[in-house]
This record gives C-alpha cells, sequence and structure tokens, in this order.
C-alpha cells in the first residue's frame, strides 16, 4: 500500500493506492578487488596505509610476514596495515609478504590472496 496525500482532492481524508504487482530483479554479485603493493609509511598523508580495495567479498584475516617468514603482523579485525608490528612497533624499510584470506560474497567460497608489500619510510 502506498500513501499519496497529494493525490486527494483538499480535504480531511487520505489517499491509498493499492500495487497489484511487484516485480523482483535478482541481480548478480559483483565482485573485484584492487591489492596495493607499496605503501610510503612516513605520515605525510598519501599512502601511508596499506588497504586493499574489495567489492562482493566479505574480510577474513590478514598477516604480513618478513622476507625470513616471521610473522610481523596480523588481524581479523581490520584489513589496513601501516607499517607497524602487532606489537605497534614501527617496522624498517623493506619487502613484506602479505596473505588476504577473503570470503566471496557470491559463491560463499574462502578465497585466499598473497603477494609482496615494499615499504618506504
Amino acid at each position: 500500500i502506498v500513501f499519496n496525500p497529494n493525490a486527494c482532492f483538499p480535504c480531511m481524508h487520505y489517499c491509498y493506492f493499492y500495487i497489484d504487482d511487484a516485480v523482483l530483479e535478482e541481480k548478480e554479485i559483483a565482485t573485484a578487488i584492487t591489492i596495493p603493493n607499496v605503501i610510503s609509511a612516513n605520515n605525510d598523508g598519501v599512502n601511508d596505509v596499506w588497504q586493499p580495495k574489495f567489492v562482493g567479498y566479505r574480510f577474513n584475516s590478514l598477516l604480513i610476514f618478513n622476507r625470513w617468514g616471521n610473522l610481523m603482523y596480523s588481524s581479523t579485525e581490520q584489513y589496513t596495515w601501516d607499517g607497524t608490528s602487532t606489537t605497534d612497533k614501527k617496522v624498517s624499510d623493506g619487502v613484506y609478504y602479505y596473505l588476504l584470506s577473503l570470503t566471496n560474497s557470491k559463491t560463499t567460497t574462502i578465497e585466499n590472496y598473497k603477494g609482496f608489500i615494499q615499504l618506504f619510510r
């Protein structure tokens, strides 16, 4: 039922219109991922945070490793990294490796993405 007060004559009554047919469209969920590979965590306001962008996915976890395979950062709550370790210490310049786990909203499958991040300060 749709209420339309402008469709009535000027009076104290309200007019209601009944909708007979409704069309329901099923739309496919689009998925897209963009993962940067360089950050400059120098607090200048430009590229200070590594942040993948994704549509049609749900975030699961993020792991960041140094070049020797030591875990530097992990999170199941946020998918950004500002160049600090899990203990909030600034890590040094260099190459780091990420493992990003997402759930595809369309297929409900878990998809893991991995790659490198070059960190400059």
